[in-house]
């Protein structure tokens, strides 16, 4: 959850008429609820409702979603409201990655009604992880993982998940020092054509014009000004001419950069 709307409350440090907590409880017991998603949310984000009468308590399981979301923890106590009180909430959830700050969700908060609290943002599923190596009879290793996650994600997909990433950002040095003549023929022709569809799918990329991608017509219109067409244009040019180019800011140059990233790339890149 990277932000909320609580009634005609326009900042969190205050109180709601009727309810037992002030704004500033309200938004830490909304950071706890987790929310696990079937499908994906798509950008920038999506809004669930929260509609709910006193007396009583309300929980996280009041909070309206509908199959393709599910509330983890249902029972967590958001506000305790007194008798003919009502409350509602408009409640802003996005898909990512780690942990993110409030003031790294701003740029996602643009546009929207005056009056949203936004929020710092916990997307990791792990809560505790602890290894420990040792050594059997036979002098071999063995790794043992302790995982305890917030019931989003399995242990056992968390760990998976992780080691398919571990692989995708290594794979590219295996396959470099895998070449050889102790390597089977056949596994040998396999990797080269992995290689060589990573270099020709990455050439694509490069040669994509920025239009395709995700930048705000200002980002866009300033890079092209300069005449930095597409991604290869981009990835030429240090971060120092980027920043003094006319109207770029540093909203602009954080787009520009989450592209970069995106896409394991970086300023003054050079091609032969």
């Amino acid at each position: 959850m990277i932000g909320a709307r609580i009634g005609d409350i326009y900042h969190e440090f205050t109180t709601v008429p009727g309810v037992l907590e002030d704004v500033t409880e309200i938004v830490l017991n909304l950071k706890q609820v987790i929310f696990k998603s079937e499908v994906e949310i798509g950008e920038p984000y999506r809004i669930l409702k929260l509609e709910a009468e006193g007396p009583g308590e309300v929980t996280a399981g009041d909070i309206g979603v509908d199959d393709s979301i599910t509330i983890i923890n249902p029972n967590i106590h958001i506000a305790t409201l007194d008798a003919g009180i009502r409350l509602s909430m408009d409640l802003y959830i996005q898909e990512g990655r780690g942990y993110k700050t409030n003031e790294d969700n701003l740029e996602f908060r643009e546009g929207l009604p005056i009056g949203v609290i936004g929020m710092d943002a916990s997307f990791s599923p792990i809560n505790v992880v602890n290894a420990r190596v040792y050594y059997d009879d036979h002098n071999r290793e063995w790794l043992e993982l302790d995982v305890l996650t917030n019931g989003a994600c399995e242990p056992e997909r968390a760990v998976s998940l992780a080691a398919a990433m571990m692989y995708h950002h290594l794979h590219i040095f295996n396959c470099e020092y895998l070449s050889g003549p102790d390597l089977n023929d056949d596994v040998e022709d396999k990797i080269n054509e992995e290689i060589i569809r990573r270099q020709q799918e990455m050439q694509e990329v490069l040669d994509t014009p920025l239009e395709d991608f995700e930048l705000s017509i200002r980002s866009e219109r300033c890079l092209n000004s300069e005449g930095i067409e597409t991604l290869r244009d981009l990835v030429q040019r240090s971060e120092g001419e980027i920043k003094s180019i006319r109207n770029v800011g540093s909203k602009s140059l954080r787009e520009i950069r989450t592209l970069l990233v995106r896409y394991n790339l970086h300023f003054d890149m050079t091609f032969g």
